[in-house]
């Protein structure tokens, strides 16, 4: 049997896919088979749409005594990233009293040389002599060329006892540096997650905490105050109020409100052997009150609610809060019949009430001499006010009054005024 090893990157593949376990030295010698054979049918087994890998794996088991002596997995045809070829490589667990005791990797397509280039490369801070050991020092390789002719990487726990006392003295001052690195993590770490806790722990004024945020929300209540509007179910249609004696409908109302962001995530929770995903999410708050006017039950706050942003503080997510003091809504929607002469407009029928008077006319007195039907709309929302209105001319042919062009709007109000 050829034995080839696919380098540093395929030892991942030896921690096998498998239920998120990993293998250990010292582990049952049942457990390794039963690992290496799930491992090698998962690799053989068709995709959702039958395609196979263009490598194939196979696994085999040599016993000794009644007991299993080595579990052996090879791969043929499969691609080595860091070299950048296909390769033919097995990897052999050696047991020792039915229990992994290291494990040997041989491969074909790679010579030892670029082997120990790319371990020189990837291990430069651990390694030692001839051996180059994990992120931890509690494992090592070693390469060599086995009696076989094939570049080998041996895998094993790291025992100081089986190590040349100079690699040992160098390991122990790596080991030491390691730990008091550690050690300075974990108080910073500490630290962190204690200013975290801190920081976590208030609820951050909008306003005061970010005025690009709260100018944001301002305009995002505003918008959403208008949008209630627009809906007929919560506020008269045109074709609604021309159907009714008093061609206008108003809402003039103001309030005070307040929004707070609450946190119900949990974090998740890492146990080793398995991880609790955190759950949970951000809701948002809204209180209100009414200061003037008749919107008693808030109706107008509770449709038109936004959600106020988060911000950071120290590259940290808080939670915030917004206070919207004495917001005015002021919301009229009508139809009248004006004459306009020489910029001069005269309300004729279904006079506006007379503060909003002047807004239309301004809005509406470049128009040309004639009657017209108007349809406007006057808000002052959050202290910015809007005006929109539009006219359809009314004309008059045998002593019959017409409207000029079509407006199904303006139906019912033509009906009402006498004009069809």
């Amino acid at each position: 049997m050829k034995r080839t090893f696919p380098l540093v990157i395929i030892l991942a593949i030896f921690w096998l896919n498998s239920s998120a376990q990993t293998i250990q030295v010292g582990q049952d010698s049942e457990q390794i088979k039963q690992l290496v054979e799930f491992s090698t049918r998962s690799h053989n087994k068709p995709d959702s749409y039958g395609n196979r890998a263009s490598s194939r794996a196979i696994w085999d088991v040599k016993y000794q005594d009644g007991q299993v002596s080595e579990v052996i997995q090879c791969f043929y045809n499969q691609y080595l990233i860091d070299f950048e070829i296909f390769a033919d490589y097995c990897k052999y667990y050696i047991m020792d009293n039915s229990k992994l005791s290291y494990i040997l990797t041989q491969y074909e397509n790679v010579s030892l040389y670029d082997l120990k280039n790319h371990f020189n490369k990837s291990y430069k801070e651990r390694k030692i002599g001839e051996y180059y050991f994990s992120d931890g020092f509690e494992h090592f390789s070693k390469l060599y060329l086995h009696q076989n002719g094939l570049a080998t990487v041996e895998w094993t726990e790291t025992n100081l006892s089986m190590l040349p006392s100079n690699i040992t003295k160098q390991l122990d001052s790596k080991i030491q540096a390691i730990k008091e690195e550690q050690a300075k993590y974990r108080e910073s770490e500490e630290i962190r997650l204690l200013k975290e806790k801190e920081i976590k722990s208030k609820i951050y004024d909008l306003e005061k905490w970010s005025s690009g945020m709260y100018k944001q929300t301002i305009l995002s209540q505003k918008k959403a105050i208008l949008n209630y509007f627009k809906d007929s179910n919560n506020f008269p249609s045109y074709e609604s109020i021309a159907n009714d004696k008093i061609k206008y409908k108003r809402f003039k109302n103001t309030y005070n409100i307040h929004y707070k962001l609450i946190d119900n995530r949990t974090e998740s929770q890492n146990y080793g052997s398995h991880v609790i995903l955190g759950s949970g999410s951000i809701t948002s708050e809204m209180t209100g009150k009414l200061i003037s006017g008749t919107d008693e039950y808030l109706t107008l706050i509770k449709n038109a609610s936004i959600t106020i942003p988060t911000i950071e503080i120290e590259s940290i997510e808080v939670m915030t809060e917004a206070t919207i003091n004495n917001l005015k809504v002021d919301f009229t929607r009508g139809l009248t019949e004006i004459k306009i002469k020489n910029k001069i407009v005269d309300f004729r029928k279904s006079e506006p009430e007379f503060e909003i008077q002047q807004k239309i006319a301004n809005e509406i007195k470049g128009e040309s001499n004639g009657r017209y039907l108007v349809k406007y709309e006057v808000s002052e929302i959050m202290g910015q006010t809007d005006v929109k209105a539009e006219t359809e001319k009314i004309t008059s042919k045998g002593g019959k009054t017409l409207k000029s062009v079509g407006g199904l709007a303006l139906l019912g109000a033509l009906l009402y005024f006498g004009y069809l």
